[in-house]
This record gives C-alpha cells, sequence and structure tokens, in this order.
C-alpha cells in the first residue's frame, strides 16, 4: 500500500529562528521516504506561507485519496495558542504571533483528511509549542463524511500548555526510527513503547500520543516505520554482494539519498516491489526490474537447494558456475555462493538468445549435472515450467551434453621422446570418457619442427576417423618436455591446411608427469593437494617469482622444497634460461605461468586477476584469437603448462596400467 507523507518546516523570524528545524525536517523525510522504514512516497515539497501549508497539506491529501493511501503529516516549527482555548495554530512564514488568523489551523487540516474519501489513515506528528492543542476533534471526525470510520494517530511533543524546546520530539524520533526498538515486533506504532522510547530521550515537556480507530475494513492498526531493531534481530539476509550492489546502483539513480539497508529479508524485497509496483518513471522501472530478479533468485536458490540436498556443496557450485561461465566470487563458499552466483547470472551475464533467464537457466541446468540429479527431476521442471523456461530449460541441457562430449574427447599427443631437440616419434591417445584409451604411433619423416607438425597432423587425421559423426575433436593435450615448451607454441603448429589452435584448443602439458621419475617422487599426488587449495583460494592462487628470487637459487629450491607455493606458479619476466627454470619450476605445481617471449611489459599479474576464472580454456582462446587477428592482448601474451583433475587421473592411468606393450589402433 503507498503511503503519503508530508513534512511541513516553515521558519518563522519573528517567532525566532530555529537552528536545528531544518536538519530535523530533512533527516524526518529522508527517513520517512526510505522503503525500509517509513515506505512513504517522497515528497520534497517545502511549504513557507500559510497559503502554501494549506495547499500542500491538501494536495497530499487528495493524492492519498487517489491512492487509497495512509497520509503522514508532520508540523515541525513554532504554534500558538490564544487564551481563550488551548486550539493550536501552527506558525507559517508569514503567521504573526498571537494571530489566529494568520496561522495555520492543524486540527481542521487533519479533519479535512479524514474525512476524504480513499484516505486508509491519518498520522500526525507535532513538534511545536502547545502540541497537544494540534489533537484534532473526535467529535469533528465522527461528524464528518464517512461518519469517522477511519484510522488516526496522533504524535505530540508537549501538552497544549507546554513549549517545546530544541525539536527534541523530531530528533529524537530520527533517532529511534534509525536504531529501531528491540523487542516491540517488526513495525512501531504510535503507542506507549515508541512514547516511552522517547520520554526516557526529551526533557522538559511531556510527549504523548493519541489513537482513534473505527474503521473495520483497516488492515491492522497505523504504523508508523518499520522496525529495524526487528529486523537487525530476525531478519534472514537472501541478497548477496552481486545484488547488493546492482540494487545500490539503481536505487541511487531513483533515490540519490536513499537510506540502503545492510541486509533485505525476502519479506522487504516483496514491500518493495509492492511499493513501485505501479512504477511510471524510468528509474522507478529500473529497480522495480531489479527487485524482482532478485526475488527470483531467492526462489531459485530455494528450489536448487530442496533438490540437490546433500549433493549441493562449494566445489558443486564451483564446478556449475565453470560450465556456465560464471565467474564465482571466491571468499563465498555454501550458501552465500549460491545466491551470488544466481544474481551473477541474472544480473550481469550477457545474453545470447535474448531471454532474461538464460543464464539462470544455463547455471540451473548445469547444477543438475553436476550434482546427478537429472534432467527429468520434478522440481526443476516445475521451477522451469512456473517461469515458461522449459524449453530453455531443454535447451541448457543439449548444450551442456555436447559440451560434455566435447570436453570427455581429447586427443593426447605425446612429443616425450624428444630428450633434446625435436623427437623421431610421435604418440597419441585418443580419450573418450571412461572407455581404455586408443593408442597411435606416428614416425617423423625428420626429427625437426616441421617433421613433427606433420606428425601430429597425421594423429589427428587417425583419432578422427576413430570418432563417429557426431563426435567432435576439439580439444589435443600437447605433452612435451620443458625445453620444447620454452621456445615452441603447439597452437602454432603447422599440421597442413590449418595451424592446429584454429580449430582445437591446445593445451601444453609437461611430459614429466606421464610416468615421473623417482626424483621427482610422488608430484602428481601433491598437485591434486594443491588444485584442492587453489580451487578453496579466497584470491587469485598464483605466486609470481621475480627476477631477484631466480638470482637466488638456494633460497627458491628450498622453498620450492618445503612447499612454500601453495598454488599456481607465476615467472612474471622471461629468463635468459627459460628452459632451465621450467625445468627447476614445473614439479612443484600443476600450474606454471610465464609470459611469452616476444611480449616484455605485459600486465601479468593484473591479467591473472581479471581473467583467471576463465581458464585455462579462456586462456586457450586468447591464443586462438592472437593467431586469427594477430592481437596481443595482455591475456594471449601468458604461456602455460596446465595440469588438472581431469588431467593427472590420465597420468594415473598411464602410471598404472598394468597390460602389455601398448596395441597400436589401425
Amino acid at each position: 500500500m503507498t503511503r503519503v507523507c508530508l513534512v511541513v518546516a516553515a521558519q518563522n523570524e519573528t517567532a525566532g529562528h530555529l537552528s536545528s528545524l531544518d536538519s530535523a525536517a530533512d533527516d524526518l523525510r529522508t527517513r520517512l521516504a526510505n522503503p525500509a522504514i517509513g515506505a512513504c512516497a517522497p515528497n520534497d515539497a517545502r511549504p513557507g506561507t500559510k497559503a502554501e501549508i494549506e495547499q500542500a497539506v491538501r494536495t497530499a491529501i487528495e493524492t492519498a485519496g487517489k491512492r487509497r493511501a495512509v497520509l503522514v503529516l508532520a508540523f515541525l516549527g513554532h504554534g500558538f495558542t490564544t487564551d481563550q482555548d488551548s486550539h493550536l495554530y501552527y506558525m507559517a512564514a508569514d503567521s504573526r504571533v498571537a494571530s489566529p488568523a494568520s496561522g495555520v489551523d492543524v486540527a481542521r487540516l487533519v479533519t479535512e483528511a479524514a474525512g476524504e474519501p480513499g484516505v486508509a489513515g491519518i498520522i500526525l506528528l507535532i513538534d511545536t509549542c502547545h502540541a497537544a492543542g494540534g489533537v484534532p476533534d473526535v467529535h469533528r471526525i465522527t461528524g464528518g463524511a464517512g461518519g469517522g470510520r477511519t484510522q488516526v494517530a496522533v504524535l505530540f511533543a508537549s501538552t497544549a500548555d507546554q513549549p517545546a524546546y530544541g525539536m527534541q520530539l523530531t530528533t529524537s524520533l530520527n533517532v529511534v526510527l534509525r536504531d529501531g526498538i528491540a523487542g516491540v515486533g517488526p513495525r512501531l506504532h504510535l503507542d506507549h513503547d515508541l512514547v516511552t522510547r522517547l520520554r526516557d530521550r526529551i526533557v522538559g515537556q511531556a510527549v504523548g500520543s493519541l489513537n482513534y480507530d473505527a474503521n473495520p475494513y483497516a488492515m491492522g492498526e497505523l504504523w508508523l516505520a518499520r522496525n529495524t531493531a526487528h529486523q537487525a534481530e530476525t531478519v534472514t539476509d537472501v541478497v548477496g554482494p552481486t545484488g547488493q550492489e546492482q540494487l545500490r546502483t539503481t536505487v541511487s539513480v531513483w533515490r540519490p539519498d536513499y537510506a540502503f539497508p545492510e541486509r533485505w529479508s525476502e519479506s522487504a524485497l516483496n514491500e518493495l516491489a509492492e511499493y513501485l509496483a505501479g512504477a511510471s518513471t524510468p528509474a522507478e522501472q529500473m529497480v522495480l526490474r531489479q527487485v524482482r530478479t532478485i526475488l527470483d533468485c531467492v526462489h531459485t536458490a530455494a528450489v536448487l537447494t530442496d533438490i540437490s540436498g546433500s549433493s549441493l556443496t562449494t566445489e558443486s557450485l564451483r564446478t556449475a558456475a565453470r560450465l556456465s561461465k560464471i565467474e564465482p566470487n571466491r571468499t563465498l563458499s555454501g550458501t552465500a555462493l549460491l545466491r551470488d552466483l544466481l544474481e551473477r547470472a541474472a544480473l550481469r551475464q550477457t545474453r545470447i538468445r535474448g531471454h532474461r533467464l538464460e543464464a539462470v537457466v544455463r547455471f540451473v541446468a548445469a547444477l543438475a549435472i553436476v550434482t546427478s540429479n537429472g534432467e527429468a527431476d520434478p522440481g526443476l521442471r516445475a521451477w522451469a515450467a512456473d517461469r515458461q523456461m522449459t524449453t530453455e530449460l531443454n535447451d541448457a541441457f543439449a548444450v551442456l551434453a555436447a559440451a560434455r562430449q566435447v570436453a570427455n574427447t581429447r586427443l593426447v599427443v605425446s612429443l616425450a621422446n624428444a630428450l633434446t631437440g625435436w623427437p623421431e616419434q610421435v604418440e597419441a591417445w585418443l580419450r573418450q570418457g571412461q572407455q581404455l584409451p586408443d593408442y597411435h604411433r606416428e614416425t617423423c619423416e625428420r626429427p625437426d619442427r616441421p617433421g613433427v607438425e606433420a606428425a601430429i597432423g597425421a594423429v589427428i587425421r587417425w583419432a578422427h576417423g576413430r570418432l563417429t559423426g557426431v563426435e567432435t575433436l576439439e580439444h589435443i593435450d600437447v605433452v612435451a618436455p620443458a625445453h620444447l615448451l620454452a621456445s615452441w607454441y603447439p597452437e602454432e603448429a603447422d599440421i597442413g591446411a590449418y595451424l592446429l589452435g584454429v580449430h582445437h584448443l591446445v593445451t601444453p602439458r609437461w611430459s614429466g608427469r606421464l610416468g615421473p621419475s623417482p626424483a621427482y617422487g610422488d608430484i602428481n599426488h601433491a598437485a591434486r593437494t594443491i588444485l584442492v587449495r587453489m580451487a578453496a583460494a579466497e584470491r587469485t592462487p598464483v605466486d609470481w617469482i621475480t627476477a631477484a628470487e631466480l638470482a637466488d637459487p638456494g633460497t627458491l629450491k628450498r622453498r620450492l622444497k618445503t612447499g612454500g607455493f601453495g598454488g599456481a606458479i607465476g615467472v612474471n619476466h622471461v629468463p635468459d634460461d627459460l628452459p632451465d627454470v621450467l625445468d627447476l619450476l614445473l614439479p612443484h605445481s600443476p600450474v606454471l605461468l610465464w609470459p611469452r617471449q616476444d611480449s616484455r611489459g605485459a600486465p601479468l599479474s593484473a591479467t591473472a586477476d581479471q581473467h583467471w576464472h576463465t581458464w585455462p580454456d579462456g586462456l586457450l582462446l586468447a591464443y586462438r584469437h592472437r593467431l586469427s587477428d594477430g592481437t596481443t592482448d595482455p591475456e594471449s601474451c601468458l604461456r602455460t603448462v596446465w595440469h588438472d583433475e581431469q588431467w593427472l587421473e590420465f597420468c594415473h592411468w598411464f602410471e598404472t596400467r598394468n597390460f602389455g606393450p601398448l596395441e597400436e589402433k589401425p
């Protein structure tokens, strides 16, 4: 329900300038207009003269009537009564002391409001001397239009025979509205609890209240504001960092002075959506869209939690994020991560096919696959049907199934026999899911780069011959010793009509992990441990090595042997002895990064921070883009050797296979 407010705070210089009036009034306007507190439609009217005040009040009355809204009126400043009675007259800027004709009759205006058709109720705040004299006459209310079937609640700063000092009521009320009152429920009413709290803060005047309720159709007691203390005690925060950031940005456009809450409950979001239901301006409509989108994320999180149960883990969420190409906030885990991933999908991801929840649907489908819930889960299907997204969900599952086939079909091309220079033979394994890999060996015409690259082309043609028509070979794992990794970029291999990386994602692997020598110990087991640590890292998990550190090999080797590098290792420059440096570092981390020979000065660390969530595939795509258009963006300047969990599984199979000599598949 829309609420209408008007704060009247006129300075009357004849009666004396009130130094705290303007700031107190501004604070009250801000809190009344805050959807999380007063929930009133903003009203920045500042009437000064008697005529302006009466017109502003009547405009507010008419607005409340048309909107069937509660009207909140506040009169702050000077007021006087006459010797004949205790009737309060508010002093406008042009009012004269002790001149009723020049003053504003507060009670009469409130009586008019009570009789206006459509006005759902009136809340009156009076912070003047003799404030109780502004309480409207109940006889006049009951005798007006509607027979008094309305609600009126009044809070006054002093009795009719008392002065009021220093805007104490308004300043104290602002504090209470800001901080709330613990233990009194979700809303603040003009009742004993509020008055008692105000009396504790105000001296020299008797604060009081009066409530009139004769509306049998009212939706409960009139309330002045939402109780922020109650929210702080009981609210279940349902908005993540991304939702907070996006909502704060759009709200600041709509209402720059908006006091943004630290936490949002689902009910608070619903109330804000209801408040903006009749939004007419572009800024209001933008906020409304954001709120509705975040609410949908809240509902989706509940559905996913219910569907996935014990299979929903932080690791499964991060895996689903990677599959759906959403950058996760690495500082979050558990439910907070789920909430934020949904918000990132809904509020940040680029649409390809145009529908609003496209990225959310992709993430939901990915999570269903990761948690083994299946495409036909009734809860998942109901979620999609409710949003008219059944076809989009089916499409997302189809895309993920195709991607899974592509990811599970990999050709391993090994140049491991090259102890120095180039190898005489190229070995290859075609991996397809859980099947035993097919093996092939190709002899190079010459043990040089052209000969090896021609042999790679031959094994790729062999692999294509092993696939069915619907299967796709996109991923090539090129295994090579350090001296080749340092000087040769596999994606640039000339395999015939195209360079290797044009139609394939080429991942460089180090040959030392395929059946590692005893000198290296159990480096693959250690690599698994490091990968787990990297996945849980709250920052980009790369430790960068400088030229000064390489110049002190004793200290560096000690650090490597004692596990001093807990994640990926990056070399922040191009060493003169790069092959030796790679040989030194590769056993100690599953991921190694260094700059290309021809890319001095690239911002390596910043690039890793920006793109880490897309790697390794994002890095391999950058290599492809460099081939096609010659660009030298910082990402394509970084070389890598990358050993993920899937590759380490292959290494384990390679180490532990218990069959005889490898048999070639023609």
